[in-house]
């Protein structure tokens, strides 16, 4: 199931740079696909709704919730935040500080990212 607060986090690093571009957005939507499985049309119709107003500045309170997942989901969502950041070309300086704020919150190893990264 794709949480409320794994959309929220995919909207915010869409948005970290300033605008969602549309290969963010369909990037986005592709990885949704994958992760909410059949229900996907909910989970994208979702994220297009919050994309335009998640909040950037308080990025890491609701998704402590999400330290408790296991370390197989941990890395499937920090693969998806990598992939969405470098998906229009570039790694802008917001995007990788809320993605290291996440993996922070999330309490991952940074060992642990890298393996994530290095798998985007």
């Amino acid at each position: 199931m794709v949480t409320t607060e794994i959309i929220n986090i995919f909207a915010q690093i869409a948005k970290a740079d300033g605008q969602i571009k549309k290969v963010e957005d369909l990037n986005v939507e592709a990885i949704l696909e994958c992760l909410a499985a059949g229900n996907a049309p909910d989970a994208i119709s979702r994220y297009h709704d919050r994309k335009n107003s998640v909040d950037l500045a308080n990025a890491a309170g609701p998704i402590k919730k999400l330290a408790e997942i296991d370390l197989a989901r941990k890395l499937e969502i920090v693969r998806a935040l990598w992939q969405i950041a470098i998906c229009d070309g570039e790694l802008h300086v917001e995007e990788e500080r809320l993605i290291y704020q996440f993996i922070d919150t999330i309490k991952m190893t940074r060992r642990q990212s890298i393996v994530a990264q290095l798998s985007a």
